[in-house]
């Protein structure tokens, strides 16, 4: 972030439903921040009871258009970064498909201006047609010459790899955004991604799976110094 974009409060966490009884399934559960403001929380699910999915939304909006994080199985903890809108009164609700604890930390808040946060819009789903395979790429279209905050979710993976946005037409594999590991998995992150003059960006996956894009907003021109990604750590490679 450039400087001035964001306000890296110390951490707070703002809801842990463990205290208490698990939320339902279907429920919306509210959460508090900075009226008007967004924010950067981290989103963990936990004790799952099942396959589902978690969105942050406006109290009282139907969930479905888009997700934050995922889980696939019973009994799953599962972490996530998610940028919140939070409305005139600071609310801003957690959706649970199924039944599951849920855990809240707020980060810190986007300094007004830095941020253009639209309501999350989904940009690729595979899941309508055939599932990709391995070594697939697709263009993924988002706002012209922007980054964008975007949501990353594989789906009901066939087989272990990772998954990296790219600029079109450049070589893959130097970083990855996601990563799989066993069959059936299906796993959510974030990444920023940069969208080029025609509003396109592209998606690799080495591994067989559906993935799904939803974009949660844009970075106000300067508030985001977007560099081509570099590996800093592979604790693999032996030195």
């Amino acid at each position: 972030f450039a400087p001035g974009a964001f306000d890296d409060i110390a951490d707070d966490r703002i809801l842990d439903t463990r205290a208490g009884a698990k939320p339902a399934a279907g429920s919306q559960t509210e959460i508090r921040g900075r009226p008007g403001s967004t924010g950067v929380v981290s989103l963990v699910v936990t004790e799952t009871t099942g396959a589902g999915y978690v969105q942050v939304l406006a109290c009282g909006s139907n969930p479905g258009a888009a997700s934050n994080n995922n889980a696939d199985a019973a009994g799953q903890i599962r972490a996530v970064l998610a940028f919140v809108h939070f409305d005139v009164d600071g609310r801003a609700c957690v959706y649970t498909q199924r039944s599951a604890h849920l855990v809240v930390d707020l980060q810190g808040y986007m300094r007004p201006g830095a941020f253009e946060d639209i309501v999350d819009t989904r940009a690729l789903d595979t899941r309508s047609g055939g599932r990709p395979g391995l070594g697939s790429d697709f263009v993924v279209q988002g706002p012209p010459n922007a980054t964008a905050v975007v949501s990353l979710t594989a789906n009901d993976v066939r087989s272990p790899g990772f998954v990296q946005f790219h600029a079109c037409g450049s070589p893959v594999g130097g970083s990855s955004n996601l990563n799989v590991d066993a069959v059936g998995q299906t796993i959510a992150g974030l990444a920023f991604v940069r969208f080029d003059a025609q509003g396109r960006a592209c998606l690799y996956t080495q591994a067989a799976t559906d993935l799904v894009v939803d974009i949660q907003g844009t970075m106000a021109p300067g508030a985001f110094d977007d560099i081509v990604d570099v590996r800093l750590l592979d604790s693999r490679v032996k030195r």
